[in-house]
């Protein structure tokens, strides 16, 4: 599961199924990897989210005034989910 959170958090980008398979090796459930640390984070202010075929992580929208302020970004749109 590891490999797959350095994968999704490197990534600007949601992750193709098939890529994350390539990360873990074939016989290996990239649903089930990632259904165990979904229930892990979930204090933590980001999630791994199912985009179509791919996935990704979406910092919480109670984070997105903090983002900005560090991100020195002004009131640019994010596309930040629950």
């Amino acid at each position: 599961m590891l490999r797959i959170e350095a994968v999704l958090f490197a990534s600007a980008s949601p992750v193709p199924q098939e890529s994350l398979v390539r990360v873990v090796g074939k016989g290996v459930s990239v649903d089930l990897l990632i259904e165990y640390p979904t229930v892990e984070m979930a204090d933590r202010p980001y999630k791994i989210a199912s985009v179509a075929d791919a996935w990704m992580l979406w910092t919480g929208l109670a984070y997105a005034t903090v983002i900005r302020t560090a991100a020195f970004v002004g009131d640019g749109d994010f596309d930040l989910r629950e």
